[in-house]
């Protein structure tokens, strides 16, 4: 079963609630090869983009308040950001602000180590967010379409895309999972000047053994426009281990960050007992890069 860490009221973030000893199969994640060459795991990412403040905001364990991820490997728990106005996006498109009120202890059964901070809202309730930044002067929000908003024809249409871009990733060969079928998990379309489409997607393929199900997820980022017919493979990600404690991910928002509107997706991680958050950039036609993770936050069971 797994812990519930709130990204914004209507999404929710699993965490597995223990892992298994006796697996085949060690958990891992590894960049596969696509049109972008891997990027660095995270220990080695990119520094922080002080462009857009010092945290990354999440939503928190309970409504009206966020989770505070720092640049580094501290976290600010003294309270000194009381009153610092931040900038909430949503996946629709939404922007609302607010500011960071005052620390909360974390709940019971919350993730130890992060600070939590009620938000206050200048006289209207708070609407549904996905993600914050302090710098509001560099997000602006991109809205993302999911699958389900699709009509059945489109919806089809991606959906057979996504699980072709997947297949053509790696060394089939040497793969136990070769010749399984794809499982859309989640799949999201936006667009970026001036008439880039993109098409994010995480897939499953699953090996049913009897006593230990094993499962291979894989995340997909591509790209299309005029100047081509269909998806071009611009980022990918692939892990295989146990269906329980195999790392997944999840597509929190999309918004143009910093002083030159980089388009970022924010990727949210799963890996059993922990999460972490990412920043995925994109850095051109048909190029994405890991830009940063935050460190691995441990979450106890509820």
């Amino acid at each position: 079963m797994r812990h519930v860490l709130r990204l914004l009221a209507p999404i929710a973030l699993l965490v597995a609630c223990e892992r298994s000893k006796s697996v085949p199969v060690t958990e891992s994640t590894r960049p596969v090869s696509g049109a972008t060459p891997p990027g660095p795991p995270p220990a080695a990412a990119p520094p922080w983009d002080s462009e857009i403040g010092p945290v990354l905001l999440v939503g928190g364990d309970a409504p009206g308040t966020a989770s505070v991820l720092s640049s580094d490997a501290a976290t600010d728990t003294s309270g000194k950001m009381a009153g610092t106005r931040v900038m909430l996006l949503g996946r629709g498109g939404e922007t609302q602000s607010a500011s960071l009120q005052r620390l909360t202890p974390v709940a019971e059964g919350g993730c130890a180590g992060l600070a939590s901070w009620t938000l206050s809202t200048p006289g209207s309730a708070l609407s549904p967010w996905a993600f914050g930044v302090v710098a509001t002067e560099h997000a602006k929000t991109i809205a993302m379409d999911s699958v389900e908003s699709l009509s059945q024809a489109d919806s089809a249409s991606l959906a057979a895309q996504a699980a072709r871009l997947a297949s053509a990733l790696g060394r089939e060969g040497a793969n136990r999972f070769s010749g399984l079928p794809y499982t859309v998990h989640s799949l999201w379309r936006f667009t970026i000047p001036p008439g880039t489409h993109v098409l994010a997607a995480n897939l499953i393929r699953r090996l049913n053994q009897e006593a230990s199900p094993l499962e291979e997820r894989t995340l997909v980022i591509a790209e299309s426009d005029s100047a081509r017919s269909g998806y071009t493979t611009a980022y990918s990600e692939r892990s295989q281990g146990a269906e329980e404690t195999v790392e997944s991910r999840d597509f929190v928002a999309a918004a143009q960050l910093g002083g030159d509107a980089r388009t970022t997706m924010v990727v949210a991680r799963d890996y059993d007992e922990a999460v972490a958050y990412s920043l995925l950039e994109r850095e051109g036609p048909s190029r994405w890069r890991l830009r940063w993770t935050s460190r691995r936050i441990r979450c106890t069971t509820r």
